[in-house]
């Protein structure tokens, strides 16, 4: 009857039994979830007092809040983001502008430099015509008609003989009696003769040099100064003026002594590398500095 009272006993706690086992290990775990649920509880309490002070400093901000300021600082930054995206638009079209203007101010120095070449041959060409006239009115013009004649007979035949090796040419270059440039030919067996306006740009500039070298040795002058000389020759003239400014130099009697002790020649015309003793090259850069 003990043993059966006891089993009963057993039976009637094994369900208590089962559940103790079952939480043991848990039960085991205690100390340390308590440990651990008070760390929680100390940094619930930590957060709870900052949320106090946030909502503090949150309820003394919203004291000194202005929607309405704040809406006009929005649109007033809208506004800007606006502008400047207009403002880059501006820009794109500036310096597409830019680039137009640099290519129309390089096309404009090209002409630039075109007319300054202009203005240096007409300058040439000017010195060319003043010189003429210092001739005739500072020298031939005060001396007497036979002496005015000699000189023109005198410069002719100089002229004459460089004109012909400049122009490797049959005709005969005179100085007319009004000063006019005068070439003689024999054309159908009848002479021929062309003055200035009849001329053309070859001839009337083979002959300007060749009366004004003829000129300069008249006059006894030492040195003598060329720019440009070979202005509207071509190539055979201008290789032909260069042998002839050479065989001067040399005193050639074919074609006259020599008579200077300087000769200055101006030129962009390599015709004359070969037949000068010395060159001094410039550039525009030279001439700026």
């Amino acid at each position: 009857a003990e043993i059966e009272t006891a089993e009963a006993a057993v039976k009637l706690h094994q369900q208590a039994r089962d559940l103790f086992v079952a939480h043991q290990g848990q039960a085991a775990k205690l100390e340390g979830l308590q440990l651990e649920l008070a760390k929680f509880e100390a940094f619930l309490k930590q957060l709870q007092g900052e949320l106090a002070t946030k909502q503090q400093e949150q309820k003394t901000l919203a004291a000194h809040y202005d929607a309405k300021a704040h809406q006009s600082l929005r649109d007033e930054k809208d506004g800007l983001g606006r502008d400047v995206g207009s403002l880059g638009t501006k820009l794109q079209s500036l310096a597409q502008d830019m680039t137009r203007l640099a290519a129309e101010i390089d096309a404009l120095k090209a002409i630039e430099h075109e007319i300054m070449a202009k203005q240096a041959q007409i300058k040439a060409y000017g010195e060319k015509e003043e010189l003429v006239k210092f001739l005739r009115n500072r020298v031939f013009n005060k001396v007497s008609a036979s002496l005015s004649e000699r000189f023109r007979e005198e410069i002719s035949q100089r002229a004459n003989q460089i004109y012909r090796i400049i122009a490797e040419v049959d005709e005969e270059l005179a100085w007319g009696d009004n000063y006019q440039i005068v070439l003689r030919d024999m054309v159908d067996g009848e002479l021929r003769e062309r003055a200035d306006d009849q001329l053309s740009g070859g001839q009337t500039m083979s002959a300007v040099v060749a009366l004004r070298l003829a000129m300069l040795q008249t006059i006894g002058a030492r040195i003598a100064f060329f720019d440009e000389p070979t202005s509207n020759l071509d190539a055979a003239r201008r290789e032909n003026l260069a042998h002839a400014f050479r065989a001067i130099d040399v005193g050639k009697e074919e074609v006259t002594e020599h008579w200077y002790d300087q000769l200055f020649l101006i030129s962009h015309d390599v015709a004359f590398t070969e037949v000068t003793d010395q060159m001094i090259d410039l550039d525009r850069m030279d001439l700026c500095q």
